[in-house]
């Protein structure tokens, strides 16, 4: 029996910062343990991102080094779909690490904002 669970990696958030602002991580609290998975699928919506990069990065160990599966730049088709995979080798992008999360890094030269949110499939 294949079980499927559906959850909110985030729910819409709209955020914005004043030049010099490097960015925003998710907390730590809401990043998403992914260890019963071999599997997932994340539908990312963003029709806002200006002068900042979203992320969908994972890591193996909490409070590890993560990697970037997904970035962001510009609102140009406005959603995507990336597929993981535990099986992938350990540093590639494709992987489905144990712990996933979002990262918004902004350019500090200027304003930046992006609204956007995450939806999480495991298998």
């Amino acid at each position: 029996m294949v079980t499927k669970k559906t959850l909110r990696l985030q729910t819409w958030l709209a955020v914005q910062a004043a030049t010099g602002n490097a960015g925003r991580i998710q907390e730590l609290s809401e990043q998403v343990d992914t260890s019963d998975a071999t599997v997932g699928v994340v539908q990312i919506e963003y029709p806002d991102v200006s002068s900042c990069t979203l992320m969908l990065q994972s890591c193996d160990t909490l409070g590890g080094e993560f990697v970037t599966n997904a970035a962001f730049t510009q609102a140009a088709t406005a959603a995507c779909v990336v597929y993981l995979n535990r099986a992938a080798p350990v540093g590639a992008s494709d992987r489905l690490s144990r712990y996933l999360r979002w990262k918004i890094l902004g350019d500090e030269a200027t304003n930046w904002k992006t609204t956007f949110q995450m939806t999480l499939v495991l298998k």
